[in-house]
């Protein structure tokens, strides 16, 4: 059996648009291999949103209106709680109205990755991946950790990963992975997204399973 090598092709704050962009200016590229599409926390809002017509990269905090934001400063320069409960309020419906198109260009962005893979006789296999906000099951510690971050993040995540769970299903390359630590023995998760090793090991597990089911692999392939 001929040996396989896997290439890492991610690094921090990856997204799908420039990991995109990064496949096509891949040139040694052989019919058969297999691009692998790991995808989800960073294509959710909370780093870059593709905004309107501009495309310009924001990071989507920044294009809640001013008055709103000053909400979130009195709240925690002075301490005013109404200021505070206003902004929880208002806050999170600006979010899940820019998350929308951060999801829009990601989609359209793997569309497209897809297209070209095909045109390379190159398999393609797109992982929604999973993270806290996806977690039925959370042990204490990861309960603790989830309250270190800002109901805006938790609200931008939840409302792309709505959306991407119906995408995954309409499409035939792609699968979620997304409960995949659900009743896990242990905790997996370091912070929001990051997983320990045993986290790791899990989502390799489920990847090089997900490609013999596909036919990807052959049966008999080891990890």
């Amino acid at each position: 059996m001929k040996p396989m090598e896997v290439v890492n092709c991610g690094w921090s704050g990856a997204s799908i648009l420039d990991r995109t962009k990064m496949l096509k200016e891949l040139i040694n590229f052989d019919k058969g291999d297999i691009a692998i599409f790991y995808f989800g926390d960073n294509d959710s809002g909370w780093i870059y949103v593709p905004y309107a017509e501009s495309k310009t990269v924001l990071l989507s905090e920044e294009l809640i209106p001013l008055p709103i934001r000053a909400l979130k400063f009195l709240k925690n320069k002075f301490d005013i709680e109404l200021a505070g409960w206003v902004y929880n309020e208002l806050a999170p419906r600006w979010m899940r109205k820019y998350s929308e198109f951060a999801v829009g260009a990601t989609t359209d962005a793997l569309k497209d990755a897809h297209e070209y893979c095909r045109s390379r006789e190159v398999e393609m296999l797109v992982i929604l991946q999973p993270n806290l906000y996806t977690l039925r099951t959370k042990h204490p510690s990861e309960v603790r950790a989830e309250k270190r971050f800002s109901n805006n993040l938790r609200t931008v995540i939840l409302h792309a990963y709505k959306h991407y769970e119906e995408w995954v299903k309409e499409m035939p390359y792609a699968v979620s992975a997304t409960h995949i630590f659900d009743n896990a023995p242990a905790p997996v998760f370091l912070d929001w997204a990051h997983v320990n090793a045993r986290g790791n090991e899990i989502i390799a597990k489920f990847i090089f399973e997900e490609l013999q089911r596909r036919e990807m692999l052959s049966s008999d392939s080891k990890l």
